[in-house]
């Protein structure tokens, strides 16, 4: 079974949200019956306590009142009286999650999760809402996870445990981020807090990386000074809006803090040059000596302001060029805790975003699928595989035409695998011409197309997903 997460709804009436990343959240499922060649797909809107609240406001054409406020979209008709302690609500809108069932005999369990909340529980058969309510504690020990819950979790390949982050505004300790440690059943095992470098009230920390003995974040000068905090509490512009790209000297460059995997203690904090990023790739230490910590990610030129990076995203389907980026490889020391060196991977490749590698296989990757564009589109429409041991592309771009959107690649492992690279990649396409979309299916070792599935109607873009093989 496939799910996949991402805004479906961008405007009520012709109210629309203030960036797509506040856009109720949608999750599709895709099951293949391997034995009866036949697939089948739903999807269905993550009924959060925003969403059903926006339920209640008639949903007529014309002008509709927010019901709830988002990090870039005001309450109510935007007024500033409407909007005075707005807390941005949960959109649900970024990624799935899968975890085993308790004592791992339950079925699986399937939760919506964005940086903006709590994960939300779905029904995996029927994508129905069942809970919204914290889902992770330490039954023992009376505790529940005691920040917001990033889209970018990380399991472990080796022992199923799941990594994940939340930053957290404390009064009195200024801006921290909470690293967690879950069991594969959804228990609280560890977590701990860690004061970010920087002066901020407010920062952004999408991705993370998972090596052997290390869990690594990238805090990028991002941020919300207080002030701006603050008038956005009072009902000024949303909390989006007010972020900043802003280097100084508090937080000159990015830095990346090493947490380590049994204390989730931070053990380094090492200095990385001035870098705009969102997602990861992968991260492995020397064989010999874990304190040599190599770790590859996408990366985007530094924009001027983050408003001009973050306009690429405020509308997927108008914005005449999205932001992509280059494939770079850090090498650090923890100890000294200084990068020995950076580069380029696979220059010659095409840029890309939104990546993604086979999570079932140990901590360093040979291979990562990627999304690109063709020269005459200003959006993601192809697919390439890049080999990042060569530095080079594995295979030639897949392109799905200049009008397709084309969703992020996933891969799938075969059943009895026996390379990095033995499965299936699956994509969404958006065919904007024809107000219609269709799964592609790839071999992931050649790239040859293997199966084409249209869909009865349209699904809107979706940023991220994951496999889960099985009956539920």
């Amino acid at each position: 079974m496939l799910c996949r997460n991402g805004p479906g709804r961008i405007r009520i009436g012709d109210t629309q949200y203030g960036h797509w990343f506040d856009s109720d959240g949608v999750v599709s499922r895709l099951c293949i019956d391997g034995q009866t060649q036949k697939a089948t797909f739903m999807a269905k809107y993550v009924e959060t306590e925003r969403f059903v609240a926006q339920q209640k406001i008639p949903q007529t054409t014309g002008s509709v009142p927010m019901a709830t406020a988002g990090a870039w979209t005001k309450r109510g008709r935007g007024n500033c009286w409407e909007n005075i302690f707005a807390i941005p609500t949960n959109p649900s809108n970024t990624n799935v999650l899968f975890l085993n069932g308790k004592d791992n005999k339950m079925p699986k369990r399937l939760f919506a999760v964005a940086e903006g909340g709590d994960p939300v529980e779905l029904d995996p058969n029927t994508l129905n809402t069942i809970d919204v309510a914290k889902p992770f504690s330490n039954s023992e020990k009376d505790e529940t996870v005691s920040s917001f819950f990033s889209a970018h979790y990380k399991k472990d390949p080796v022992t199923g445990d799941v990594y994940n982050h939340g930053v957290v505004l404390d009064p009195v300790a200024g801006t921290l981020v909470n690293v967690v440690k879950l069991s594969e059943t959804g228990e609280l095992l560890k977590q701990h807090k860690t004061e970010l470098p920087g002066e901020s009230s407010v920062t952004f920390i999408h991705d993370s990386f998972l090596s052997e003995s290390y869990l690594t974040l990238i805090v990028q000068p991002y941020k919300c000074p207080s002030i701006s905090l603050l008038s956005s509490v009072l009902g000024g512009d949303p909390l989006g809006q007010k972020l900043e790209w802003a280097p100084d000297e508090t937080l000159p460059q990015a830095v990346a803090l090493i947490f380590s995997k049994d204390s989730m203690e931070c053990v380094a904090k090492i200095p990385l040059p001035l870098l705009s990023t969102y997602h990861t790739i992968d991260a492995f230490e020397d064989s010999e000596d874990s304190n040599f910590l190599t770790f590859r990610t996408l990366v985007h030129e530094p924009p001027e302001s983050r408003g001009q990076l973050e306009s690429g995203f405020k509308n997927l389907y108008t914005h005449s060029r999205l932001p992509i980026c280059l494939i770079m490889e850090y090498r650090a020391n923890v100890v000294s805790q200084k990068i020995i060196y950076s580069r380029q991977v696979a220059p010659s490749t095409e840029l890309c975003e939104l990546p993604d590698v086979n999570t079932a296989i140990g901590y360093r990757k040979r291979y990562v699928w990627t999304n690109t564009r063709t020269e005459d589109s200003g959006w993601l429409d192809s697919l390439q595989k890049v080999d990042l041991e060569k530095g080079e592309n594995h295979s030639n771009v897949v392109s799905f035409g200049a009008t397709s959107f084309a969703g992020n690649p996933i891969f799938i492992p075969k059943a009895n695998a026996e390379k990095e690279d033995d499965g299936y990649i699956l994509s969404q396409i958006y065919r904007s011409d024809e107000h219609r979309s269709d799964i592609c299916i790839l071999d992931a070792s050649s790239m040859r197309q293997l199966a084409l599935l249209s869909l009865d109607s349209h699904i809107t873009y979706q940023f991220h997903g994951s496999w889960c093989p099985g009956k539920f």
